[in-house]
């Protein structure tokens, strides 16, 4: 089973600051990402040694093709993230992602998804708020959404090579439904939450609450 992967990932990014006012901050952020994944798997099968007790594919009499493939995908992605902040205790983010993918026919591999988020610590917006007993205080709310494509050749019936018959090779079509028209799939979630920080950091409580929901879902189907 000789079984090779590689990986290859570029990212650009550009960053910005500038505090507009004494109390108005922005914080910028501009990147591009290609990812490219390639594997290569070729299973040979050997029967009768020629020295008994010598394990190695160079002592076989007979050696036949036993499977195996090849896989190639890209994903390609332009995205951005700004953040304003007020007087150090106001933040609003906006974040967005377009990515193409080759898993995906021509006219679905192209699909964007934004985020946005905003936190508000209480405890520096008030002032006497803060004090021995209440340390921090935060609120956090958050939504956003994630794509994703599908596996590698989703599209089209392809052979596979088989195990193989009579010491024949052999190939077939896998029992999956395949499909042209796929679409990428998302999800996308809701969340809110405090941060509370008791007794000179002594005792701290986090929660979260969430909604989570996934659609358009790639699945197989016999």
């Amino acid at each position: 089973d000789d079984y090779k992967f590689s990986e290859l990932e570029s990212n650009l990014l550009l960053t910005f600051n500038h505090n507009f006012t004494d109390k108005i901050s922005f914080t910028g952020l501009l990147g591009q990402s290609t990812n490219q994944r390639q594997s290569d798997r070729q299973l040979f099968q050997g029967k009768k040694y020629t020295v008994p007790g010598i394990y190695d594919m160079n002592n076989i009499q007979n050696v036949v093709p036993y499977g195996g493939g090849i896989s190639k995908r890209r994903l390609i992605a332009l995205l951005g993230d700004v953040t304003l902040g007020y007087d150090g205790y106001l933040f609003f983010n906006f974040s967005g992602r377009n990515d193409w993918s080759s898993t995906l026919p021509p006219e679905h591999n192209s699909y964007f998804y934004p985020g946005v988020s905003t936190s508000f610590i209480f405890t520096e917006a008030f002032e006497g708020l803060q004090s021995n007993f209440l340390n921090l205080g935060k609120l956090r709310f958050a939504w956003g959404k994630v794509g994703q494509d599908a596996p590698v050749y989703s599209l089209y019936d392809v052979y596979e090579l088989y195990t193989p018959i009579l010491g024949q090779p052999s190939m077939y079509t896998p029992n999956t439904g395949y499909s042209t028209s796929l679409t990428p799939e998302f999800k996308d979630e809701f969340e809110g939450g405090t941060e509370l920080v008791f007794f000179n950091n002594k005792i701290g409580i986090d929660l979260t609450l969430y909604k989570k929901r996934t659609y358009n879902q790639i699945l197989d189907i016999d």
